[in-house]
């Protein structure tokens, strides 16, 4: 392996699927800090050139995700932003997809449904249900106007089987500005990440640094909203059949 110190089982994992299979026919979920996507960029370069696409659920139009009257943390960049940097600042031979926050947050698994599938459900929706009820009391007892779960997550594999479900605009630039790195809950005030309109032009991906902050960039599609006024309920709803064809957990093997 080579010696670099981030590589981990998950990321060398990540290269054997890449080198199993041809270039270009593996899509990777981008739902979480981007350490283990930027390792595998730095420490398999090969590898991570056999890509097709990164969709990655992260950035907000203006750089400040607000839910219900609240300012958020972008999660997903804060807690690494120097590995989100890299993966859009040096990178000339992935295409990334940003699921942005403004439709992020768009879609709950209601605690209607919740309370339904924990009651009166299959042994699949009690075992979500009991799974979901913890995070949905959270949520609800942080944001007032809300009802049950968020379902941010959901969103890359609902755009995954269907972009045009969708609505985004092509050649946007990500622009990460990294000067230090976040305490414990991720809040900072020294690293932010804006994602903007590039007038229709490709941008270039960049790296440039002034004494301790460094700058990157890179294109992105950003994909900010749903195609249809009825795209929230059917992704809504989307989400609930699919427990329902999950194999009942009985009899699923160990």
């Amino acid at each position: 392996d080579p010696p670099v110190f981030c590589v981990n089982e998950g990321v060398a994992r990540m290269s054997e699927v890449l080198q199993e299979h041809d270039p270009g026919s593996v899509t990777l979920f981008a739902i979480g800090p981007f350490t283990d996507i930027a390792c595998l960029q730095r420490a398999y370069p090969d590898s991570f050139d056999r890509l097709k696409e990164i969709i990655a659920l992260v950035g907000s139009a203006d750089g400040t995700p607000v839910l219900g009257g609240i300012s958020v943390v972008d999660f997903n960049f804060a807690m690494d932003p120097t590995a989100l940097g890299e993966v859009i600042g040096l990178n000339d031979s992935v295409p990334v997809t940003f699921l942005m926050f403004e439709v992020t947050q768009q879609g709950t698994l209601s605690n209607a449904v919740i309370n339904g599938w924990i009651s009166d459900g299959t042994a699949t929706q009690r075992f979500y249900g009991q799974a979901s009820q913890p995070h949905a009391r959270y949520w609800d007892a942080i944001f007032t106007d809300t009802d049950g779960q968020a379902l941010f997550d959901a969103h890359t594999v609902y755009y995954f089987l269907g972009r045009d479900r969708y609505s985004c605009e092509n050649d946007m630039v990500a622009t990460a500005t990294v000067g230090g790195y976040p305490d414990t809950s991720a809040s900072t005030t020294k690293n932010t990440l804006a994602v903007s309109s590039n007038d229709g032009a490709v941008p270039t991906p960049s790296l440039t640094s002034e004494g301790s902050t460094y700058t990157y960039s890179g294109p992105v599609v950003g994909w900010t909203g749903f195609a249809d006024t009825d795209g929230v309920t059917q992704f809504e709803q989307a989400v609930a059949d699919s427990v329902a064809l999950v194999p009942a957990l009985a009899e699923r093997p160990e």
